[in-house]
């Protein structure tokens, strides 16, 4: 099957002449070559002004990302709410964290065309410095000596000199807050160059534009997320985003030992509480003991008491967490509407912590949420409506969380109650244990439960302690970001050289190929045999008389008479091979006819003035000079020249003929409108005056009579009949001639619309058409050959 596809495709580019595709774009080019010469360059010069304008010459804006992992809250062992929760990684968009890293690397100074490392080791920029751009600029008389020109608009300034020296006392920059150490590159060549100072808001804008920041996904369990930015200055883009990372966990950090440190301090007030209660409950069964030596209990009664002591600590700790959400509730509906959203977090965090199934939905929520605001910030202003949007879909979350939270608490409740009730069975139980057994029981008790709580306690508070010496924050930076590595100066030259020369062939050849394109006309054989499916007769090219020679003397006159059609007879012709070229086209048409005594063909056109009568006329020339009896018919009754290219008489002619022989008893009794010319073996029919029903006339039987009667007395009768498009006249002659012959004029007839006329409207001609003939075309003969033609000014003899 494969090797059939490729024999197909073998063939179907063996079909494609490549010869005739490069010949028609040569020729096509050639043609619009002035265009191309002057609208290439324009072009060229205009599309490199454009690249060097978009700074693609320059380092491309490349991404850099740094990844930064998250300690997942079901890992803690001790209730931890921090101030963002789970969406921790929300805070690198906050403006005021932006903020500090901004004036940490004194972001507000910009360099144009630079990096800043090219220009400074470092840099420092105050609050006091004076908001504008600055231009660094040599002397251009002395090369020594440099200045420093600051503008602002808003203050009226422009180009105020605030600095100058010489380079070899320049190694820093320290004026209006602004303090720059030059690097030792800068320092050995030196340059021109520009930098601006904005507010830091603005630096802020610059950076929110550009960093994209991911989520943690623990049902996905991935617990990172990463933050990317994209600069053309590669070295201050990793510093930027590593910077962001390191003041991140920083603010975690310092967070998270501030609620360490109050979550001890809170520990230690419970375990002193728990302290003293077991110390109590411990020294109540001591003196128990004391007076009750002998007291004691079954093993039976051991086992109660331990699923009672479990229960009762279940409680109280199911308590603990009912009081914890109670609080959590009060805290939300005490707190602003920005601080909501906070406590929202703080909610949806425990629920994931303690395994509520709604949990990952929520947290799945606000992350969605808050990404959809925070592109919202960067594109619409407040007043978009997108916002209240947003705002309803956090008013929903915050509903379905209060109402987790309650199930959540339900839920506990009844937890609660199954224990009580369990509870409660045990107690009966002990109940029916003698006084002193029960008395020790409950004793045993208390003092079980007490220690239990205390060592839990105990437990929590050794892990904090733990936490806050080792000092390890829930987040920590996985991987830094790296500089990106600079594309090839060579790979941007040459993409920004073929976007030049796109951008030249588009513009220069564009036109050209696309009017060809769309352009419905033929200008060469190959071009006319592509698009008619007609046998191809000749080129005939645009046909010149000189000017000495351009007025000619008819036989038997004295005075002379001015032609505007051309004939093959005419002295001076140009070029000399159009003479040949209408002998050879008829000698083919003779061929055809070899045997045939109804010798009568139509020549017709698609349009007016595409030449036709010119080439009938020339073509019963050359039939005449071939010895041929010939008679040309002017059927164009509408607009007859053939009379004009003749130089004959107009009158009387065919539609008197026709007219007088409708009149008359005998048709023989009318005289042939036919003419002499000066051509011998030619006569002509001219069209005679103008009919108001001219398809009448030639419907009439008397032509047919006299087209029979000329083709008895043996002429060759060439017909010309009007343009297809627009009269059915040459439709009306189908029934006096077997073929017809199409003139198609180069660069002005609509081929395709020809093609449909014929094959929709006339059939009875499209299987009539002998050939079809290409008038004004190129000429294609060689200017070596002309002098082997026969050339009617000089009259030579055919002496060899």
């Amino acid at each position: 099957m494969i090797k059939n596809m490729m024999q197909e495709q073998q063939v179907s580019l063996k079909d494609i002449d490549f010869k005739y595709y490069f010949h028609h774009y040569l020729r096509l080019f050639w043609k619009w070559k002035w265009f191309i010469i002057i609208v290439g360059p324009l072009m060229g010069a205009i599309a490199l002004f454009g690249v060097l304008q978009m700074g693609m010459l320059k380092y491309p804006p490349l991404p850099a990302t740094v990844y930064i992992g998250v300690q997942s809250p079901k890992s803690k062992t001790f209730d931890d709410f921090t101030e963002t929760g789970l969406n921790k990684e929300r805070l690198i968009l906050n403006r005021t964290f932006l903020e500090n890293v901004v004036k940490k690397l004194s972001l507000q100074l910009t360099i144009s065309g630079h990096s800043r490392y090219e220009i400074f080791d470092s840099l420092h920029v105050d609050s006091i410095a004076l908001l504008g751009s600055y231009r660094f600029e040599i002397n251009k008389k002395n090369k020594n000596e440099y200045a420093i020109l600051f503008s602002n608009r808003i203050m009226n300034i422009k180009n105020k000199v605030i600095e100058s020296g010489t380079f070899s006392s320049l190694e820093r920059l320290n004026f209006s807050g602004i303090y720059c150490d030059f690097s030792q590159t800068f320092l050995e060549n030196p340059h021109n160059f520009s930098f601006s100072v904005s507010p830091s808001r603005y630096a802020v804008d610059r950076i929110l534009n550009k960093l994209k920041v991911t989520s943690p996904d623990p049902r996905e369990q991935i617990n990172y997320f990463s933050a990317t930015l994209e600069s053309n200055d590669y070295p201050l883009l990793a510093q930027t985003l590593n910077a962001i990372a390191d003041m991140f966990v920083e603010k975690n950090t310092a967070i998270q030992k501030k609620a360490l440190k109050e979550t001890i301090v809170e520990l230690e007030k419970q375990l002193s509480a728990a302290e003293q209660q077991l110390s109590k409950s411990k020294s109540e069964l001591r003196n128990f003991l004391a007076n009750n030596p002998s007291a004691g209990i079954s093993q039976s009664t051991q086992q109660t008491m331990s699923e009672l002591i479990s229960l009762e600590t279940g409680s109280t700790e199911t308590n603990n967490l009912i009081e914890e959400l109670q609080n959590l509730k009060r805290k939300y509906y005490n707190s602003s509407k920005i601080e909501q959203s906070q406590v929202i977090s703080e909610m949806i965090v425990f629920l994931q912590t303690h395994g509520s199934f709604a949990a990952p939905s929520l947290q799945a929520n606000l992350t969605q949420y808050t990404q959809e605001k925070d592109v919202a910030s960067q594109n619409y202003a407040k007043s978009h409506p997108i916002f209240a949007e947003i705002e309803g879909k956090f008013a929903s979350l915050n509903t379905r969380t209060i109402q987790a939270i309650d199930s959540y608490i339900i839920q506990l409740k009844k937890s609660i109650a199954d224990r009580n009730s369990s509870i409660q069975k045990f107690t009966s139980k002990l109940r029916g244990l003698p006084s002193q057994e029960l008395r020790f029981a409950e004793l045993q008790k208390r003092q079980d439960i007490d220690s239990d709580i205390y060592s839990k306690l105990l437990s929590k508070y050794n892990e904090a302690k733990v936490s806050e010496s080792v000092g390890g924050a829930d987040v920590f930076i996985m991987e830094y970001a790296a500089q990106p590595i600079a594309p090839s100066r060579l790979i941007q030259f040459a993409k920004s050289a073929g976007i030049i020369f796109a951008v030249m062939l588009l513009f220069a050849f564009g036109p050209a190929i696309g009017m060809d394109l769309i352009d419905k006309t033929a200008r060469s054989e190959q071009a006319l045999t592509r698009m008619l499916p007609y046998r191809f007769l000749e080129t005939i090219p645009i046909i010149k008389v000189s000017k000495s020679q351009n007025q000619w003397t008819p036989k038997n006159s004295e005075q002379k008479v001015q032609v505007s059609e051309i004939l093959i007879t005419m002295p001076g012709i140009q070029p000399p091979s159009a003479i040949e070229l209408f002998r050879s086209l008829t000698t083919k048409v003779l061929l055809d006819y070899y045997d045939v005594h109804d010798r009568c063909f139509v020549v017709t056109s698609y349009e007016m003035d595409e030449g036709k009568s010119t080439v009938a006329a020339n073509m019963a020339v050359a039939l005449a000079q071939n010895g041929v009896k010939t008679v040309i018919i002017d059927c164009d009754i509408r607009r007859g020249v053939i009379h004009k290219i003749l130089n004959l008489k107009k009158a009387p002619g065919l539609t008197e003929y026709l007219y007088d022989v409708s009149k008359a008893t005998h048709s023989s009794s009318v005289p042939l409108p036919i003419q002499p010319t000066e051509i011998p073996n030619l006569w002509a029919i001219p069209s005679g005056t103008f009919d108001e029903n001219p398809p009448r006339l030639l419907r009439s039987p008397a032509l047919s009579a006299l087209k029979a009667q000329l083709i008895q007395e043996s002429f060759f009768v060439v017909i010309d009949s009007p343009p297809v498009a627009v009269a059915a006249d040459s439709a009306i002659l189908n029934n006096l001639t077997s073929k017809y012959i199409l003139v198609v004029r180069s660069g002005k007839t609509n081929v395709v619309n020809l093609r449909k006329l014929l094959k929709k409207d006339y059939p009875m001609i499209d299987s009539k058409v002998l050939g079809v003939i290409l008038n004004m075309g190129e000429n294609t003969v060689p200017k070596r050959y002309y002098s082997y033609y026969y050339d009617n000014t000089k009259r030579r003899s055919r002496s060899d």
